[in-house]
């Protein structure tokens, strides 16, 4: 991990994202409509202000490889900011028809060097207004995905599994960001239905399986109780016999 969000890209324990969901209410109205596709100022100005500073401190003064990048910097640019959102909880549950949260989207930018996609750098807004560093340090697909995004199109992202998704407004369906041999390569594309029903039965295939743990540890714990207590009781027994 870095010191404000993923180094590299790690595959959570995928049954673990609807305990760590971004919570909130769901954006009111049409997706299309609530989503904002312009950056705000503030996001602009940290951007300009900070971005370049946050590469040469966090890569280029550790190790680059680590981070996709030649060792030797070469020319760094940034793309604009574009919105990625959190997938709302309530969604899939099943329990709301909206995609996203209503919590503010992170804004990142892709980050070229020498002309080519390496990784992506994010800032995210604070209650207070303030913009901070988010994360850098994304999956491969993410700044070939956003490179490929077309209008009416935005990016949801599925914490902590880690996976993004393009949502189509005008088509109403979502498609995982994909890579391979840094070419761009999305999954195929799924309905909004499709899509909640693989959710479900992710979470539920990981609910059973976090019962399924409970009550083999609820068993081992029982088990454990009657070795200690077993082993107790011999220990007492001979006690008393020597005491005899």
């Amino acid at each position: 991990m870095s010191r404000f969000g993923s180094k590299v890209s790690s595959k959570a324990l995928p049954g673990l994202i609807l305990g760590v969901f971004l919570i909130a209410g769901p954006l009111a109205g049409p997706l299309a409509s609530a989503a904002p596709t312009m950056p705000p100022d503030g996001a602009k100005a940290f951007a300009e202000e900070l971005f370049h500073q946050l590469v040469d401190e966090m890569v280029f003064a550790d190790r680059p490889e680590d981070w996709g990048f030649r060792e030797e910097k070469g020319t760094i640019a940034f793309s604009g900011l574009y919105p990625v959102y959190s997938l709302n909880a309530d969604f899939a549950r099943g329990k709301s028809d909206e995609l996203i949260t209503g919590m503010p989207p992170t804004w990142v930018a892709i980050i070229f060097q020498d002309g080519q996609p390496v990784n992506a750098i994010g800032a995210l807004r604070t209650q207070d207004g303030r913009f901070v560093p988010q994360a850098i340090g994304y999956p491969p697909e993410l700044p070939h995905g956003l490179l490929n995004l077309r209008d009416g199109e935005i990016v949801i992202h599925l914490p902590p599994a880690d996976e993004f998704y393009v949502y189509s407004e005008t088509a109403g369906i979502l498609t995982k960001m994909g890579v391979a041999n840094g070419t761009y390569t999305p999954d195929n594309p799924m309905t909004v239905e499709e899509f909640r029903r693989m959710l479900m039965e992710r979470y539920k295939l990981a609910d059973d399986r976090r019962k399924l743990f409970g009550l083999e540890y609820a068993i081992f714990s029982v088990a454990v109780m009657a070795v200690i207590f077993a082993g107790a009781r011999v220990y007492f027994d001979r006690r008393s016999k020597a005491f005899r």
